[in-house]
């Protein structure tokens, strides 16, 4: 079952990663997110984050769970929009990959 509304995982805190333009963001996933996702930090909007990594209990890997908590470093977006998200989505439902 996925999140409602598009919802995908619910944002609990965030900040830059380096100065390369990156962010991680840690919270619980609601629907599963995989790597090469893209995000947006709106119902709706045009998806504007690409998930570059997922790390969960200190472990990197290519899938976050459903009701997992976890760590996700997104490229692509914002510090204001991130800091004013509660929460990421994924529009169209499915969201595209990147291989």
């Amino acid at each position: 079952m996925k999140g409602a509304r598009g919802e995908v995982f619910k944002i609990d805190d965030m900040g830059p990663v380096g100065a390369d333009g990156r962010f991680v963001v840690r919270g619980r996933a609601y629907a599963d997110v995989r790597v090469g996702e893209l995000l947006s930090t709106s119902p709706g909007a045009e998806p504007s984050l690409r998930v570059e990594e997922i790390e969960t209990y200190r472990v990197r890997t290519e899938l976050l769970a459903r009701m997992m908590t976890g760590s996700l470093v997104v490229s692509g977006g914002t510090e204001a929009a991130l800091r004013a998200a509660v929460m990421l989505y994924r529009e169209p439902p499915g969201g595209e990959v990147a291989r």
